[in-house]
């Protein structure tokens, strides 16, 4: 029964959850707390017929994700007290903590707000995280597809991508559909 596995690809409850989940999550790495992301899981678990369990394991492990990000941007020496935290930084713990639709909606904040080459190398970045969400639930004909054409993308735009990415990892990372490594935590600007 596909009504029994949390899939946002083919189920419309799957993805109304992760979107409004992945929007606050971002909120609450911007704040650096968790109330923005516990105001949606209430939200969400006061809709008509309760949470069935599919969705609520996925709620409960979105909750311990986002605790275990908030927990290693707190002790990082590159995240402000109080601001933006960086995107380096933030980048590197979604991907680390395989939060790729989280990795695809913070970057999409950042290819919107880009006017320069890097706005093509931002999407880049976007697209590379949506491959490896289409990998996590089972979609490999559409993960290769992506990939493709988000390898063509990296290579024509792979100077201008953030400092933190190396281009030639992430391009040998899609083209195996294997995001280990791809996306790493740094210190500092390379």
């Amino acid at each position: 029964n596909r009504g029994m596995i949390f899939d946002p690809f083919e189920d419309r409850e799957s993805r109304d959850v992760r979107n409004t989940l992945g929007q606050a999550f971002i909120r609450a790495l911007r704040q650096g707390s968790v109330a923005p992301f516990e105001q949606a899981l209430s939200g969400l678990a006061g809709t008509a017929g309760g949470v069935p369990p599919h969705v609520k394991a996925y709620m409960d492990s979105r909750r311990k994700r986002l605790d275990t990000v908030l927990e290693r941007m707190a002790g990082h020496e590159n995240v402000p007290r109080a601001g933006t935290p960086d995107d380096r930084v933030v980048s590197g713990l979604l991907w680390a903590n395989q939060l790729f639709f989280e990795f695809h909606e913070w970057q999409e904040a950042l290819w919107q707000q880009s006017r320069d080459a890097s706005r093509k190398a931002r999407q880049a970045l976007v697209l590379a995280a949506i491959v490896f969400e289409h990998q996590t639930y089972g979609r490999s004909g559409p993960a290769a597809s992506l990939a493709h054409r988000t390898i063509r993308m990296i290579r024509q735009t792979g100077s201008a991508m953030p400092g933190w990415v190396d281009p030639a990892r992430l391009i040998r990372s899609l083209e195996r559909l294997d995001p280990a490594g791809a996306i790493r935590v740094v210190a500092s600007e390379n």
